[in-house]
């Protein structure tokens, strides 16, 4: 039986190896997006759409207009907005529905997939491609993925709040204070 530290290990490293051979220019592109946006919006299904509720999350920290579509409260798309689909098999159907509805929204729209597995019937502005690759057997089908999306949504995050001059201070005040 593997250890348990040791399995945290290989987790983190299939993770950081994947979020770290994304494109930079492809990531510099999604970021110059999500510069460009009246609004950023957010989708994905399962336990990708838990990442990306907490990208809205953080992206609201830093004053960002984010939602995460299917809320009660998100507002609709329109002309100017970006929305973001994350999926890691690039098929799940709720995700082509939502990137199709945002399309005819006239919204921009951004697809977050593994490596090779963009939509090919879906029009994107922008793809960011996450080569999982080798999972160095350290976790069941999309978890590589999913932590890697996480490191990728945060890494934007942080670059985000140093071009926004967002400090610490500034965003504890937008964090929520009813517990």
């Amino acid at each position: 039986m593997t250890d348990f530290p040791d399995l945290v290990r290989r987790i983190a490293a299939a993770a950081v190896d994947s979020a770290s051979a994304v494109d930079r220019r492809g990531f510099d592109a999604f970021l110059d997006e999500v510069r460009r946006a009246k609004q950023v919006l957010f989708y994905g299904a399962g336990r990708t759409g838990f990442l990306a509720r907490l990208a809205v999350v953080r992206w609201r920290h830093l004053g960002l207009r984010a939602w995460f579509i299917g809320e009660a409260a998100t507002p609709p798309a329109s002309p100017g907005d970006l929305c973001v689909v994350c999926s890691g098999s690039g098929e799940t159907a709720t995700s082509l529905a939502v990137g199709r509805a945002a399309r005819g929204a006239g919204a921009r729209l951004a697809f977050i997939t593994e490596a090779g597995r963009a939509p090919k019937d879906l029009r994107t502005d922008h793809v960011v491609e996450i080569p999982v690759g080798e999972r160095h057997g350290a976790a069941p089908l999309g978890t590589v993925f999913e932590h890697a999306l996480l490191l990728l949504l945060d890494a934007a995050a942080v670059r985000l709040a140093a071009e926004l001059g967002q400090t610490e201070r500034q965003m504890r005040r937008r964090h929520t204070n009813i517990t």
